[in-house]
């Protein structure tokens, strides 16, 4: 690993603890020939970007991982103090919930989470993708959709509005509006962000994550503000 890359917060999206629900044998690994690649096929390395309250984070890797547990990539919004409502819905949200692989089919998504050699958890309370429940992997398509988290209906679940950006897929949080995840799969526009970037991509390459404005390139460095954007923006 290379000084730039141990400066990403790498993640692990097979977790080598026990969990709380009961395995399943592993289902097949899914092979990927992208941009991920250059990363081992069990880590998936992140950043956040800050601006004007907003936070987004950047996710490169073959298999992103959803779930309450802190070693997921990504963890559903945090329930404001005395919402019980949001506490509920949160709970059923698994520890390890579901997956997002990057195929050479492009995106899909898996019910449950590998925690282990031979070891594979499925959600307590179910993933359902555009209205219909996900039994083992379905995909994403070029249209835009819901993916819920324990319940069929937006209402009763964690939910996400999901769309492709070019090649690489952004998630927003139906509970949390000031958050969005961009999984990268070569470069994605934040267009559909914050308007105010419509000329900023950013992408993932061996030596990390960096952003470009027509011509123009730069790193994304944790704890440094980012230049040349039409908005102030950091990274954490």
């Amino acid at each position: 690993m290379t000084e730039a890359e141990g400066t990403q917060d790498t993640l692990a999206t097979c977790f080598w603890g026990a969990g709380t629900e009961s395995p399943s044998p592993a289902p097949p690994a899914t092979s990927s020939r992208h941009l991920s690649d250059s990363l081992p096929a069990s880590e998936t390395v992140r950043i956040s970007l800050r601006f004007d309250g907003m936070r987004v984070v950047l996710l490169a890797g073959s298999v992103v991982s959803i779930g309450r547990n802190r070693g997921c990539c990504i963890i559903p919004p945090q329930v404001e103090e005395g919402d019980e409502r949001g506490r509920r819905l949160r709970l059923r949200v698994s520890r390890y919930h579901c997956e997002i692989l990057r195929s050479s089919d492009g995106w899909r998504i898996r019910d449950g989470v590998c925690v282990g050699p031979e070891k594979f958890h499925r959600s307590s309370f179910g993933t359902w993708w555009a209205g219909c429940p996900v039994v083992d992997e379905i995909a994403i398509g070029a249209e835009p959709g819901i993916l819920s988290l324990g319940g069929a209906s937006v209402g009763d679940s964690v939910a996400f509005d999901v769309r492709m950006i070019a090649q690489s897929l952004l998630l927003k949080p139906r509970q949390a509006k000031d958050e969005a995840y961009v999984l990268l799969d070569g470069s994605a526009p934040l267009s559909l962000v914050d308007g105010r970037l419509a000329d900023v991509f950013v992408e993932w390459c061996p030596d990390g994550f960096g952003w470009r404005i027509g011509a123009k390139r730069g790193r994304l460095t944790p704890g440094t503000d980012v230049p040349d954007w039409k908005v102030k923006a950091w990274v954490e």
